[in-house]
């Protein structure tokens, strides 16, 4: 509450009073950039959503405190509701540098990549992802989605090749690589339905790989 008050946000009617305290200048500082990050998540999650008056309020939390990767993250993402791509990319990836251990943080930045184009930021971001979380099947999938979106099915093939190499639970990548396979059997697209059901047929146990096989 007192972080809230020194915004202007007014005190909630019937509370008691707040005993006075003694701050220095850099917990003012703190309390301030605190209460526009708390009111910038009312802003966006309010009964009454507003986005704009979020970003006003994330842009004054990182002028204040720039140092915290979360309020980069979640400006980011009010930066995407207003389709300001260019500017959502510049706070993830200030968020990804203040939080390099973040695998959410690389993971929106790969997507808002994606999203506006920027296919190779994309990938590099996924590849940051994969480098903090290496057993992480979702990003392998996500990763080799874009891989065979941008038909550079090598490349893909080769990632989920090592992420089903890598990975403890297989079963995430299999089902992905038997939907790809399906898919690609349905537009008779053999030839390139052919390499991931072997590929499937190389980390399946003997019973499964019959089946493979005989698709």
């Amino acid at each position: 509450m007192l972080a809230l008050s020194l915004t202007g946000c007014g005190t909630i009617t019937g509370t008691t009073p707040l005993a006075r305290v003694s701050l220095t200048a850099e917990e003012v500082e703190f309390s301030r950039a605190l209460a526009h990050f708390s009111r910038g998540l009312i802003c966006e999650q309010g009964t009454i959503r507003d986005t704009r008056g979020a970003i006003a309020h994330y842009e004054a939390a990182a002028k204040l405190d720039p140092a915290r990767s979360l309020t980069y993250s979640r400006l980011g993402g009010a930066y995407l509701q207003h389709q300001m791509t260019d500017n959502a990319i510049k706070a993830l990836k200030k968020a990804a540098d203040l939080a390099p251990g973040s695998v959410e943080t690389f993971i929106d930045l790969a997507k808002v990549c994606q999203l506006s184009g920027k296919i190779e930021e994309a990938i590099k971001a996924y590849n940051r992802a994969l480098t903090v979380s290496p057993t992480n099947s979702g990003i392998y999938a996500s990763l080799a989605s874009l891989l065979f979106f941008e038909q550079r099915n090598t490349e893909a093939m080769e990632l989920l090749e090592k992420g089903l190499s890598g990975v403890q639970d297989k079963k995430t990548l299999l089902a992905y690589c038997f939907s790809r396979g399906r898919e690609y059997l349905l537009r008779l697209d053999v030839q390139k339905a052919i390499p991931c059901f072997e590929l499937i047929s190389r980390h399946i146990k003997p019973p499964q790989k019959q089946q493979v096989e005989y698709l």
